[in-house]
Parts: C-alpha cells; sequence; structure tokens
C-alpha cells in the first residue's frame, strides 16, 4: 500500500497535485517588532525585544534576568 501511494505521489502532474490560485480576499500583514532589536539595560547586548525580560524594572535579556 505504502509503495502504491508514493508511486501516484512521483508519477503525478504538477495539476494533479496543487492547485494555486489568487485570493483576492487575502491581504498580507507584516508581523510587527518581529525584528526589533534593543540593549540589554544590565549587558549593554542588542537582542530581539522578544527575548527581553523584565528584572527589578530593567529590561534585561534571559541571562541576565537569571531565567
Amino acid at each position: 500500500m505504502r509503495n502504491e501511494i508514493i508511486n501516484v505521489v512521483l508519477t503525478a502532474s504538477d495539476e494533479e497535485m496543487f492547485n494555486a490560485k489568487m485570493l483576492s480576499e487575502f491581504e498580507h500583514k507584516k508581523i510587527k517588532g518581529s525584528f526589533n532589536k534593543a540593549k540589554c539595560e544590565s549587558c549593554g547586548e542588542y537582542v530581539f525585544e522578544r527575548y527581553l525580560r523584565t528584572k527589578d524594572g530593567k529590561h534585561v535579556c534571559i541571562p541576565c534576568s537569571g531565567y
């Protein structure tokens, strides 16, 4: 059974395997802040904002946060 399925996939044309179409209602939205960086207030290294932690009211990197 497994070999039969593999052969179907390997011998199928692009039209049989894929159905690509434009989606007129689709709107691409860029992810906000995914590559913003900031400086660790403890060691001074730059890190992505999503990796900052708050410790004693300061924005610090994960190693400086102790986690």
